[in-house]
């Protein structure tokens, strides 16, 4: 779908041989880099267990007996069957307050109304099935492959801001005071590297330079290379004002879960804490068959949807794995085989996406949106050994 489509702008963009004019910034400034009024909202998603306590301060989590974390995946306009997860969630009944909730690319935009729970679900709702997505696809420039992308970034802000105001900040700082987290995870361009950004630590900031801020980071997190301009978030390194490039968070990890470098330096912080993962993937894991053509394009269309698709299930994997290590619950929802596929352009049409919407609340209302093992054969999580999750089926 998104993949493909991108893979022909890309192409497009190497014929097109053309430069925008060049940026000035050397990597000691890119580590150096900090966001001016805002003090330890981000860190890189591979920063040592030490800057994760220091960003991200989870005292109080660590203390709570039961903890339970979302993490909602990029997928373009999959991210219509994330929201209609949730929703349906809420009219089963049984959707819980959320402690941690990560958010990437079109997760990203579902993660704020998520973290503070079903009286957004209306804001979700009509985010995916109002025509949001296909007006900003109408957007369209083709001219952008002499610029920096084919849809401009004060767009998919223009898209995001209604949403984002200081009323919805106070909210989430009130949450963020209680210890609950809200992530989103952008990638910088620079630095090849991912950012992991406290978005509670900005919303308790408060005023208009933290609604613009939050409202950056929400537009780069989504925003997918080539198909839209990247989002430039003003930092200073000694003295220095810098802008820096971020795009679409999934070009760098599809889903934040656990991040690699706690699950690699472990030590023993969920000892004594009942831990539920929910992973709702707005993308298929399973590959469709396809028939490639034997062309350029198909060859490098197929490709690169392999290698993402391939990332999405190395990431559900590992996290599958440290849960089992850990005795977490783990419940995973993601796009069936029965959802038809689109390209990039179609997928966003309303109709379509209403469909996704529809999809996702059908199966989280009946109870079958959640299965505990990424692949029906895998041995289920540990803790699902022992009980029976809410809201999930063996499959």
């Amino acid at each position: 779908m998104l993949l493909q489509w991108l893979v022909l702008l890309l192409l497009a963009v190497v014929v097109a041989g053309c430069a925008t004019p060049p940026r000035s910034i050397t990597q000691e400034q890119a580590k150096a880099a900090t966001v001016p009024g805002f003090a330890a909202v981000r860190v890189p998603l591979d920063a040592s267990p030490a800057e994760y306590q220091r960003v991200f301060r989870p005292s109080k989590i660590e203390r709570k007996r039961r903890l339970t974390f979302l993490a909602l995946s990029g997928g373009g306009a999959g991210g219509a069957f994330g929201a209609g997860v949730l929703c349906g969630w809420t009219d089963r009944g049984d959707r819980p307050q959320f402690d941690i909730v990560s958010g990437v690319s079109t997760g990203a935009l579902i993660a704020p109304f998520a973290f503070l729970g079903s009286d957004y679900d209306p804001v979700i709702r009509k985010i995916y099935t109002r025509g949001f997505g296909k007006r900003l696809i109408d957007q369209i420039d083709f001219m952008g492959l002499f610029g920096d992308g084919l849809i401009p970034q004060d767009k998919m802000r223009q898209m995001v801001r209604p949403f984002v105001d200081e009323a919805l900040l106070a909210r989430i700082a009130e949450e963020y005071r209680k210890g609950r987290r809200l992530v989103v995870l952008t990638t910088n361009l620079d630095s090849g590297r991912a950012i992991a950004w406290n978005m509670g630590a900005i919303a308790v900031t408060g005023g208009p330079r933290a609604v613009a801020l939050f409202t950056a980071v929400l537009a780069a997190s989504a925003s997918v290379p080539v198909a839209m301009a990247p989002a430039f978030i003003q930092t200073v390194a000694d003295g220095i004002p810098i802008e820096e490039m971020h795009v679409d968070g999934s070009t760098t990890q599809p889903i934040l879960t656990i991040p690699q470098s706690l699950m690699v330096n472990d030590r023993g912080e969920w000892s004594g804490q009942t831990v539920d993962l929910y992973l709702v993937v707005n993308a298929k894991l399973e590959p469709p068959f396809k028939v490639v053509d034997g062309s350029v394009l198909d060859i490098a269309s197929q490709a690169v949807a392999t290698l993402i698709r391939s990332a999405e299930q190395a990431q559900v994997f590992a996290t599958y794995n440290f849960a089992r290590e850990h005795r977490f619950g783990y419940h995973l929802a993601a796009i069936g085989p029965d959802v038809e596929d689109r390209d990039f352009v179609d997928e966003f049409q309303t109709a379509f996406m209403q469909r996704l919407f529809e999809n996702g609340y059908r199966r989280a209302r009946s109870g079958t949106a959640f299965r505990t093992r990424p692949l029906p054969d895998a041995p289920p999580s540990r803790q699902a050994e022992s009980r029976q999750p809410r809201l999930v089926s063996a499959e």
